[in-house]
């Protein structure tokens, strides 16, 4: 078994502050090992969905939000970057199994018995990726109910501040997707947002221009996908990466500050 390297962003959410953006300002995620930029080569990215959610919202309703804050990243016209919703599951199994990888799942869950990542993320991403190639081979998003309450709309629950689930989801998406923070302060990848934010939800010109710029779309069938070997086409694209595959793991954390109790979030590592 090859040893994983980890490697951890880390977002603190701080006040917007006036910074100008950028006509590109859209960065790639990119491996610490050989620096190779990120990228999935078997498309559809499939992903589940665990059923239990937050104990607070619905199936009905926090199902959908993730759901629709995934398909964002393949609405865009110029990409050819797709996803496929597999379903709600009972699994709670957080991590990749190099020895048999086909036994793993991308899964998207609510933790809330535990929280083994910094106490002040509200949702932590992490990807594994071939440290030569920077091909994407699995994630999981896991997000902190322990700490944080989430809510559909950006509203108050009971008194507390709350933070949008979709809002977080989309920004999340976009790092499984390959992209890393924007300078640009609109942008759904930018690395800043109060609670209650829901202006990521939708994206941004400079995130279509950056998942376009990894998933360019030639014609009805081709995809052109910056950093594979090859060109091919998006419904060819059926890959699986062997288990002596030399992988790494990079985890993408989410934080917030909570202007409504006065005080902002320390500035984690």
């Amino acid at each position: 078994m090859s040893k994983l390297h980890i490697f951890v962003c880390c977002v603190v959410g701080l006040v917007v502050m006036s910074l100008s953006s950028s006509s590109q300002a859209y960065t790639r995620s990119k491996g610490s090992e050989y620096n190779v930029e990120l990228y999935w080569k078997k498309l559809p990215v499939e992903y589940y969905i665990q059923k239990d959610g937050d104990g607070r919202l619905a199936e009905g309703i926090f199902s959908p939000h993730i759901q629709t804050s995934f398909n964002h990243w393949a609405t865009p016209s110029c990409g050819c970057f797709q996803v496929k919703f597999l379903g709600l599951t009972s699994s709670r199994e957080i991590g990749y199994n190099q020895d048999n990888p086909e036994s793993d799942i991308n899964l998207v869950l609510f933790q809330t018995e535990s929280w083994r990542h910094d106490r002040n993320a509200v949702a932590v991403t992490s990807t594994v990726y071939s440290q030569r190639s920077g091909e994407i081979i699995a994630f999981d998003m896991e997000i902190n109910a322990v700490r944080f309450t989430f809510s559909g709309d950006g509203q108050p629950v009971q008194g507390r501040s709350t933070v949008d689930l979709q809002n977080t989801i989309t920004h999340e998406a976009g790092h499984v997707a390959g992209l890393d923070h924007s300078s640009a302060t609109q942008a759904t990848m930018f690395a800043s947002a109060p609670p209650g934010e829901t202006s990521k939800r939708s994206l941004h010109v400079d995130d279509i221009d950056g998942v376009c710029a990894i998933y360019q779309k030639n014609g009805a069938q081709q995809c052109t996908i910056a950093g594979s070997e090859n060109a091919q086409g998006c419904s060819c694209t059926t890959h699986t990466p062997s288990p002596n595959k030399h992988v790494a793991l990079m985890f993408f954390a989410l934080f917030f500050a909570f202007i409504g109790f006065q005080r902002l979030l320390p500035r984690q590592r």
